[in-house]
């Protein structure tokens, strides 16, 4: 019930009311009201600021998980390129083995056509083959049809 509604009931019953004391009370009564509209407001920005806080902190904890898992990719990429167990043909797979005059070839080759050729010579020694101490011959291919023309050499000077 508002304040004027019991003021003029008051009055009707014969209380006798200071008019300055109900203008102040209107006054104070529409500060109050005024108040507590602005309360209202302020507190639904609060609301939103913290809706959008949360949103943001959602965001940010995606985009480091994000880069974490684009970091963790990129380091599993580069051991599976680089991976070696303690024997260079873990990189390379076997294409053939190829004999000529007493030498045995072991050919080998990775996904990008790199290559690495063992010889065993016919005293049982091991020698190496790579664009490291050939590096003419680029391509699988073009080292396997001049084997006869390949530095062999310790393994040390072949990687």
């Amino acid at each position: 019930m508002k304040i004027t509604t019991i003021v003029k009931i008051l009055d009707k019953l014969g209380f006798e009311i200071n008019p300055a004391t109900e203008e102040k009370q209107d006054a104070i009564i529409a500060k109050l009201q005024e108040v507590a509209n602005n309360t209202d407001e302020l507190e639904l920005k609060a609301d939103q600021i913290n809706l959008n806080t949360d949103e943001l902190e959602n965001k940010l904890d995606t985009l480091e998980d994000d880069k974490a898992t684009a970091t963790k990719q990129d380091e599993i990429i580069s051991a599976i390129q680089n991976q070696t167990s303690g024997k260079i043909t873990d990189r390379f797979s076997l294409n053939e083995i190829y004999e000529d005059g007493g030498k045995t070839y072991f050919c080998y080759s990775d996904k990008d056509a790199d290559w690495y050729i063992k010889q065993i010579d016919e005293n049982d020694n091991f020698w190496h083959a790579t664009k490291v101490n050939n590096p003419t011959y680029t391509h699988y291919l073009d080292a396997r049809n001049n084997l006869s023309s390949l530095l062999f050499a310790p393994f040390y000077d072949a990687f």
